[in-house]
């Protein structure tokens, strides 16, 4: 019976299944990474603008406020305040309560203080470390104290505003996400050369195989290796030979019947 020709099976299926299962892997990784480091990422922005402003600002009001303690220069002080909020755009303001003070107990960065303000610097419940969001007017800020070493001691509130932390945010996230596709799209470029790797030398099995199939017993099918492609060439192999000592033995057999 003659043989026939085996049916015309798309070559690159196999390449492709795994390529774009490679593909979602490393796509849905980078998202999910994204989804999931947002928040990571805000407070690592909103801390170390904390601690920036700590170091800076709040530093430099906190010695002034040293000397503001035996001198009482209130016009001095608040002059500082306003300048340094007029330096750094991501303050919205600066500001202490001085309980010596009986008309005006507030020293602020604004010349007149909204009452919002002058509520914050008389609350007696000290923000958290990472600071506390507030809304000041129609503008959402994060409230960050500090504590003077004087006795009595001040606690110095100062305002960063929530927008400049958002909007380092989204610049890191940009920044992010672009690190994200660089990676996931070498992994995909490093995985399809693996599966050309992997997937061509099992093609070239197959297509020995349907030679074999078709009669074709010069087909050579050489294991490489101790995997599992190695482990198939050395199957077939061995098929073909038992299949040439088959045809070899009935071969034998007419001949004897002549």
């Amino acid at each position: 019976m003659a043989a026939t020709a085996p049916p015309n099976h798309t070559r690159s299926t196999l390449r492709w299944k795994l390529f774009a299962l490679v593909a979602v892997i490393a796509v849905g990784s980078a998202a999910l990474t994204l989804a999931l480091g947002r928040q990571p990422i805000e407070r690592f922005v909103r801390t170390g603008e904390i601690e920036r402003l700590r170091a800076g600002p709040l530093a430099e009001l906190k010695q002034r406020c040293t000397d503001y303690f035996t001198d009482r220069d209130r016009v001095g002080v608040e002059k500082l305040m306003a300048s340094l909020a007029a330096t750094h755009d991501e303050i919205a303001y600066l500001c202490f309560r001085d309980p010596d003070l009986d008309d005006d107990d507030v020293l602020s960065s604004h010349a007149a203080p909204p009452e919002a303000l002058r509520a914050l610097a008389r609350d007696t419940q000290a923000p958290p470390p990472e600071g506390r969001v507030r809304r000041i007017g129609d503008e959402p800020v994060i409230d960050i104290a500090d504590t003077t070493a004087t006795k009595p001691a001040y606690t110095l509130h100062l305002g960063l505003r929530k927008a400049a932390v958002d909007e380092k945010t989204r610049g890191l996230l940009v920044k992010m996400t672009i690190l994200a596709c660089v990676i996931a799209a070498a992994a995909i470029v490093v995985a399809f050369g693996l599966i050309i790797l992997l997937v061509g030398p099992l093609e070239k099995l197959a297509d020995d195989a349907s030679r074999l199939s078709l009669g074709d017993m010069r087909v050579t099918f050489n294991p490489r290796g101790r995997g599992e492609l190695a482990r198939l060439a050395d199957a077939l192999e061995r098929l073909k030979e038992s299949v040439l000592w088959a045809l070899r033995r009935s071969a034998a057999k007419r001949d004897g019947k002549k």
